[in-house]
């Protein structure tokens, strides 16, 4: 999966999205989706990096439990084959839920 895939994958989901976070007075109306590549964990042979590994880590953030839109988001995920872990938190103080989808991006290798 390269970051062109991944902006197009976003793009298929059909909500907004922003990297890291939108600007201050810019959001859209939920839902919305934000990414971010929060680490690595490259592959190493010969005292080098082998392999990159992205960590990438899609949020959709929504004022309320919609599990169509997440059948929708996971539609998406399935349709490129990807493998992906999913987690979910209440934020009291946006009274917005955010679910995380989970995913590597394998760079080269």
């Amino acid at each position: 999966m390269t970051r062109a895939q991944i902006k197009t994958i976003l793009e298929n989901i059909g909500l907004p999205y922003e990297y890291d976070h939108f600007e201050v007075g810019k959001a859209p109306a939920l839902p919305f989706i934000v990414f971010t590549y929060p680490q690595t964990e490259n592959f190493g042979a010969d005292n080098k990096v082998y392999a990159k590994i992205n960590y990438i880590d899609i949020a959709l953030y929504a004022d309320h439990k919609d599990f169509a839109l997440e059948d929708r988001i996971e539609a998406v995920l399935d349709e490129y084959g990807l493998f992906y872990n999913k987690n979910e938190v209440f934020i009291q103080s946006e009274n917005a839920y955010q679910i995380t989808y989970e995913l590597e991006e394998l760079i080269n290798g």
